[in-house]
Order: structure tokens, then sequence, then C-alpha cells
């Protein structure tokens, strides 16, 4: 192959380079606009939290406060935790009381947790509708404790029970724990 033929076929792969990137940033927009227009879509962690999201009822006032809540953040929903069997609290009530939401598609969660205390009243002081908290689990002795989210689990980070660390230690991640009673409403709205 000469000189020529070979430039030839060059500028003919750029060429059809160039068309395929167009096309590629074509489709791109498409998503966006596709994605803006279901901006209230939920996500869910996974399939067994989809079984927990499902598997009982959930309680009326828990129902308005999530819906509330996917209104006010549209497309940054992640449900991360719903019913739990073996748990005697709100994730283990039927009706579902308790579920959990991802906190790190939100750029400032604690103003977060602070919106819907501000807008959500318990019913029960001093207990709170949003809770933003990071909880750990010892795989040693099972203690579950909690960490300051803001700092999350670190070198010194010791189960309070056994004093085990590093690996021992199952890391929840930050989240928010949302919860309701049958005396949970908006504020200003009883």
């Amino acid at each position: 192959m000469n000189r020529d033929e070979m430039q030839h076929k060059l500028r003919h792969a750029t060429s059809d380079l160039h068309l395929q990137v167009r096309h590629i940033n074509d489709n791109i927009r498409k998503i966006e606009s596709v994605v803006n227009e279901i901006s209230e879509m939920v996500w869910v962690k996974s399939v067994t939290v989809m079984q927990e999201l499902i598997v009982v009822p959930w309680h009326p006032k828990l129902k308005k406060v999530v819906f509330w809540t996917m209104k006010t953040w549209p497309g940054q929903i992640t449900f991360t935790s719903g019913f739990r069997v073996d748990d005697d609290g709100v994730h283990g009530q039927d009706p579902l009381r308790g579920t959990d939401l991802r906190s790190l598609t939100f750029k400032d969660p604690r103003g977060v947790e602070h919106a819907i205390n501000k807008e959500w009243d318990y019913g029960k002081p001093p207990y709170q509708v949003c809770l933003y908290h990071q909880s750990v689990k010892c795989r040693k002795c099972g203690e579950k404790f909690r960490v300051d989210p803001d700092v999350g689990v670190i070198a010194s980070t010791v189960c309070p029970e056994c004093r085990a660390s590093g690996g021992d230690l199952k890391d929840f991640g930050p989240h928010f724990h949302l919860q309701a009673r049958d005396q949970t409403h908006r504020r200003g709205i009883v």
C-alpha cells in the first residue's frame, strides 16, 4: 500500500469515528431526556431489599413520609433496607414502620435530615422521623453500634463490646433511617 492509499484509509477511518461519536452524543442526549421525564423514579439497592419492601404492607404514615420525600428530592431516592424478620424495632413491624435510604446521593445529607424533621413530627419526643446515621456490626460478638457518619469507620474504630476492629467490623455506611408511628404527622397538620 502506498502513502496516498494509507492517508485515504486513515481519513476514511477518522471520518467513521467522528460519525460514531456523533451517534453516541445523540444517544446520550436521548437518555438524558428520558431521565428528566421520569425523574420521580426511585432505586432499590438489591433484589433482597425489593423483597423487604414488598413482603409486608407499609404503615400509612410511613407511606406519606416516603412519598413526600420522593416528591421533594425526585430521582435521588434509593432504598437500602425494609422489613427485617429478626428486627424487634420499626424494621420488624407489620405493617412496616421503618425503611432506610442511601444518603450518598445527596450533597448535604444533614440538610436533608433537618428538612424532613422540620416538616414531619414523629409524635414521641425526642425521637425523629429521619435519622442520618452510620451503623456498624461486629462480626465477632454481633454487637451493632453507631459511628459518626461524617467520620465513618476509621482505623481506630473498635467494637464497644469486644474491642474487635478492622475486618471484624461490617460497615453499613452512612444512610437515612425513616420511621413513622400512628401519631406521626406533618407539622402544622394534625
